[in-house]
């Protein structure tokens, strides 16, 4: 690894911690208080840095800070800030009490009675606050524009409480409607049911009308203007336009248009379209002279609360900086129709306007098909019908019914000439979405060979590609697997890597004359050199393209430059290999309309890994000179994603190890120095923490294997540890990781137990296609024996824990050996015959294709690899289990299916096993509900508890709770 900078061990030698002895063990209560970094902002020339901390139950709060001096400001329930443009002002919006909203959940409170945010305005010359009360949401341009000192909100209306009527008011009140009434009722006896009055149509406003008015505030000068009752606003950064979308009547709204380039914008509104009931996917984008705006939309005026059932219609406006409207066109379902009569216009693909001001790109999509009202919903039957030639499982096309109602295909609109012609094939199911609507090509796919992919897990395509100028679309691959496929931002190129046909390498696809150039090769693998599924390896993968003709190739340490002329070069940058160093480019693009990466003067920022050490790090790299320099190599975790200011200068990463905390930093482009600019969680310096360190032992495959092993802070070598062994697959590239301690979703809580007087140990998995749970025993068994030399081990209490995968070998580990006291499995496969054939109810997937080729590794069906399928199956052994187990398994699962859990229960209790299984209704796979994960974290150390260190003694574990006593009695009180 590179030699680690003297400024970056000056500056954590710095971090001091107190005394042991006046420290005290975590427990569940402590969690609560614990920080995370939030949202991360730097202003556009890196000259102020703001960051949210969060707490997991409580009120958290904003810091801003001037990065070159001044003390920093923190905000109490500050969050979604953003940066004014000039860098003069911050805005941002501060919650309500978190007591007060969780006071209104707990009375069931509507929308509108709920607390309400406020908004904030920080001057930053000063840092002085002003604000506002109410707030629905806010906008300020991030751009250089007229909106760039223009703050827009939207303050709800503070309605004051009426008092309540005395007793003598109300009494008179309810005399006067039985007097109505009664007279009514004689009515009715008189003339019959016609006398009772017509009902009268509603006067009463749309709600959002009285609900929210939008106010513009001039930051310069500090003063308000209402643009009156609005339900939506829209903008755009590169234009000069606002546009409302406000309440006409009790049914109707309508949009108006006001133009900042005029001074009074306000008295020269332009109302643009009136009787509309809901707009979709508004377009603002100035004309190439910036002397008019094109404005396009999708509007309809239906009532249907189903967005599905809504029929829109296209507009497009052209309005001049005058505010007079050049050219108004309407394209809607009858013009679709013409063409297609099963089709309509479609609101759920993006809207894109070319830069020229004529070419419209829009969805259409399969008309809606209602339900038959005729049919009472008594007598509707409700019937799925599974037929061997679906393409997709029933609950497939259940679960992605939504989605495929929305399917939409791009369609093209020429404005000059108001012809239009879509441009995917009606089979079409897969696209690439242009971005900006000025590409050159466009790339799309139908899938083939659909009913395959139920065993394959992958599906296989036909590509195609539209040219943009003449509409022409050519078919240039058939039944590619495209685990890459990367067009470059004009779409001139196409990036593939494709396995299904033997490639397994890349290619690259010429759009303009339907060529395929090769790329040179190379003897360093571009694909998975650690594979272990039965199934084609992967590539590293490659980075978006950094030039109209230029992209980054990585292979399993190195980046490599592949130019595209006449024919693709390759280069090499780094060598990481000898040291086996991983360098990466991070993705910090900030304009999510382009494929490109922008940076300052053609630099590139990037993170290096070291395969050996764990160590972390940030590079540079000059594109022009080819040049790398390293800046930060650290025995920290660096962050994964940064933050730049506007040029990709100064940027704001994080670093943590496991003692310490994750924490924000700044480095400028001009500066050498790396500043710490937060400083969260000073509270674990009131709590026993520990260490971790690299572990490294000899697998019973006669294979080198690594792991963590981390131990309490205070450890003594004299003592023995109970050790509880917890694992998924591999795990050592995070030695230097933070771990947060907070209630489990399922997952063994490591600080937790660490400060509680456990030994954790991680072992690395590695697998043998066919052999899942003998490869899991390789590794965990030998692991955790070679650790038990170590007399501060007690191997006779030892445990294990795991969930999903790792719950699956716990239940296979217990039927091999009864080297663990005890053992604690969430959601495990037992029985892969079953569970083969069973579904995936969060995706309706069947789970053949886990079996056959991805994380449970038989590599083949039940028919031809029966054997396997015995041998790897731990309910056909569960008669030699030992250990005491908890399963924790719940109902609404949506990767293992629940009945898994209940057969290994139902076998272990018929076998006569110690097994309890917990099923917490209405979860997931994982836990999601934080009071159902404080449960499960308490019964967790209350197992580990009563089986390792022989302490206490819970109701539930030694009696169990009846199902009369759910809700009343969790158990979790000691048996008296």
């Amino acid at each position: 690894m590179i030699k680690k900078s003297t400024i970056l061990v000056a500056l954590f030698v710095s971090v001091a911690y107190t005394i042991f002895s006046q420290q005290k063990p975590l427990e569940i209560k402590d969690f609560d208080q614990w920080q995370r970094l939030g949202k991360k902002n730097i202003s556009t020339t890196g000259r102020f840095a703001s960051y949210e901390v969060e707490l997991q139950e409580g009120d958290g709060w904003l810091v801003i800070t001037n990065l070159n001096n001044a003390q920093p400001l923190k905000i109490p329930r500050a969050y979604d800030a953003q940066f004014t443009q000039n860098e003069t002002f911050l805005i941002a919006k501060i919650k309500p009490f978190f007591k007060e909203l969780r006071n209104a959940k707990i009375k069931k409170l509507s929308a509108d009675k709920s607390p309400k945010d406020s908004l904030i305005i920080v001057d930053l010359s000063n840092y002085s606050v002003q604000k506002f009360p109410n707030i629905a949401s806010y906008y300020i341009s991030t751009k250089a524009s007229l909106f760039s000192n223009l703050l827009f909100f939207k303050q709800y209306h503070s309605n004051s409480p009426q008092a309540k009527p005395d007793s003598i008011t109300t009494l008179n009140k309810l005399y006067q409607q039985i007097d109505s009434l009664q007279k009514l009722r004689l009515k009715i006896l008189e003339y019959g049911l016609q006398a009772i009055p017509a009902s009268k149509p509603s006067t009463e406003l749309n709600k959002n009308m009285a609900n929210a008015s939008l106010f513009v505030y001039h930051l310069d000068n500090k003063t308000k203007d209402s643009l009156g009752h609005v339900t939506e606003f829209y903008n755009s950064p590169k234009a000069d336009i606002l546009i409302t979308l406000s309440p006409q009547d009790h049914k109707y709204n309508f949009l108006t248009v006001y133009n900042f380039n005029q001074n009074n914008y306000q008295n020269n509104r332009l109302e643009l379209i009136k009787n509309i009931k809901s707009v979709k996917q508004m377009l603002i984008k100035p004309d190439l002279n910036n002397t008019s705006n094109f404005v396009c939309f999708m509007a309809s005026s239906d009532t249907f609360t189903d967005e599905l059932k809504q029929s829109y219609v296209a507009h497009t406006f052209k309005i001049s900086n005058d505010n007079s409207i050049q050219k108004h066109l309407a394209f809607n379902d009858s013009s679709v129709q013409l063409k297609h009569p099963n089709w309509q216009l479609s609101a759920f693909k993006k809207l894109l306007l070319a830069s020229n001001g004529e070419t419209l790109y829009f969805g259409v999509k399969n008309k809606f098909i209602d339900k038959d009202t005729s049919i009472a919903e008594i007598d509707r039957v409700q019937v799925d019908i599974w037929h061997h030639q679906d393409p997709y499982l029933q609950t497939e096309q259940l679960k992605n019914n939504n989605q495929i109602l929305k399917h939409s295909l791009l369609s093209v609109w020429n404005l000059k000439n108001e012809s239009w012609q879509v441009l995917q094939d009606s089979n079409s199911n897969e696209d690439l979405a242009l971005q900006t609507g000025d590409e050159h090509y466009y790339y799309y796919a139908v899938k083939t060979d659909i009913l395959k992919h139920q065993w394959e897990g992958f599906f296989t395509k036909t590509n195609y590609v539209v040219n943009l100028n003449n509409f022409k679309t050519t078919e240039f691959l058939k039944n590619s697997r495209n685990n890459i496929f990367m067009p470059s931002a004009n779409g001139d190129y196409a990036v593939l890597f494709d396995s299904k046909n033997n490639i397994n390498t890349y290619q690259i696809y010429r759009a303009s004359d339907n060529q395929w150039l090769s790329l040179p090769q190379t003897k360093t693998s571009l694909t998975n050199e650690e594979h272990d599924l039965p199934d084609d390896a992967q590539p590293y993968g490659i980075s978006k393209f950094i030039t109209d003709n230029a992209f980054i190739i990585y292979d399993r340490y190195d980046m490599w430059l592949c130019t595209i002329k006449n024919q693709p070069e390759l280069f090499k940058i780094t060598n990481g290999r000898k040291q086996k160093t991983v360098w990466r480019l991070y993705d910090v693009d900030n304009e999510p309309e382009y494929r490109y990466q922008y940076h300052a003067n053609n630099q590139f920022i990037g993170r290096l890994f070291n395969e050996n050490s764990k160590n972390s790090g940030l590079f540079n790299w000059n594109l022009m000179d080819n040049k790398l320099w390293v800046w930060c190599d650290t025995n920290y975790q660096v962050s994964h994603t940064i933050v730049t200011d506007e040029k990709k200068a100064n940027i704001l990463f994080s670093m943590e190890r496991f003692e310490i905390p994750e924490d924000l930093y700044f480095k400028g482009v001009a500066s050498k120095n790396i500043v710490k600019v937060s400083n969260l969680n000073l509270q674990q310096n009131q709590y026993q923490w520990g260490t971790v360190q690299l572990v490294k032992w000899q697998a019973y495959n006669q294979k080198p294997a690594e792991g963590l092993l981390y131990k309490p802070q205070q450890f003594n070598p004299q003592q023995k540890y109970p050790m509880i062994v917890y694992f998924y697959e591999t795990y050592s590239e995070n030695l230097h990781n933070y771990i947060e301690p907070a209630p489990t979703p399922s997952r063994l809580d490591i600080p937790y137990f660490v400060s509680n007087g456990y030994l954790v140990f991680v072992p690395d998995i590695h697998y043998k296609i066919g052999y899942p749970g003998k490869s899991a025993y390789n590794y965990i068994v030998s692991g955790t024996r070679a650790l038990c030399k170590n007399t501060w081990v007690d191997s006779t209490r030892l445990a294990l824990q795991g969930q999903s995968w790792g719950g699956y070998q716990i239940a296979y580990l217990i039927t091999q050996t009864n080297l663990y006291r005890c053992a604690w499995a969430g959601a495990p496969v037992v029985n892969m015959f079953s569970a083969y054939g069973g579904i995936r109810w969060g995706t309706g997937l069947n789970r053949q294709f886990q079996y056959e080729k991805s994380q449970s590794r038989i590599g083949g069906t039940i028919w031809d690899k029966t054997n396997l399928f015995i041998e790897n199956s731990p309910l056909f052994y569960l008669k030699n289990v030992k250990t005491p187990v908890v399963i924790m398994h719940n109902d609404a699962d949506g990767a293992v299916p629940w009945y898994q859990g209940i057969e290994m229960f139902t076998a272990l209790r018929r076998l006569n096993k110690p097994v309890w299984l917990l099923n917490y209704n209405g979860e997931d796979h994982n836990l999601v509900e934080r009071k159902n994960r404080k449960d499960i974290s308490l019964r967790q150390k209350q197992f580990f508890d009563y089986y390792l260190k022989g302490q206490g003694n819970p109701t539930w574990l030694l009696k169990g709770v009846s199902a009369t006593l759910k809700g009343k009695d969790l158990g979790l009180g000691e048996l008296k």
